[in-house]
């Protein structure tokens, strides 16, 4: 069954270049910080309630935690595509598809992390019109940010127009364009 707000990607321009060494260190840092509190949160319950189950669930905890967060680590994928009529988002934690006609704005940033670190990445910020997610970030974007943000508002410029121009026609209607040289 097709639903009401389902968004068809149309051809794909290119993907969008992205800084993955920065990515699996923030993947990989969440990961062992996670870790570590879990593991110390299942010590503290160990030591305090001293019953033979509270062991049992710990150790079955711990092997779960880690042979997940191995898994993904391994399946950890990272890409942004730019289309003719979106922007595909794939990353672990978001698998998302972004209609260029309700992106209202887009703007490229530096992060503490590319200050501090003296990175070449940025962070793309898109702002929509959603009632759930009002801010988009494409993260550790390894290109010139102003160019990316300047051929995203070019095709929302070309999405909306195509939009308003297929509102305007009929089905059986033609129109004569005026093209001046």
């Amino acid at each position: 069954m097709k639903e009401k707000d389902e968004i068809r990607v149309s051809k794909k321009i290119r993907d969008i270049d992205v800084d993955l060494y920065q990515h699996f260190f923030v993947l990989n840092t969440m990961l062992v910080a996670f870790n570590i509190f879990l593991t110390f949160a299942l010590i503290y319950m160990c030591v305090k309630l001293q019953y033979w189950y509270i062991y049992l669930i710990g150790g079955v905890l711990f092997v779960f935690i880690t042979i997940y967060s191995i898994l993904t680590h391994k399946k950890a994928d990272f890409k942004y595509s730019l289309h003719e009529n979106s922007i595909v988002i794939f990353t672990i934690f978001r698998k998302e598809i972004i209609n260029l006609a309700d992106i209202v704005s887009v703007s490229a940033k530096k992060t503490v992390i590319d200050k501090l670190f003296k990175r070449g990445s940025c962070t793309i910020v898109l702002k929509t019109n959603s009632y759930i997610n009002k801010k988009y970030y494409l993260y550790y974007i390894n290109e010139n940010g102003e160019e990316l943000c300047e051929q995203i508002k070019a095709l929302i410029e070309k999405t909306k127009f195509d939009i308003k121009t297929a509102n305007d026609v009929q089905p059986n209607e033609t129109k004569l364009i005026k093209i001046s040289k």
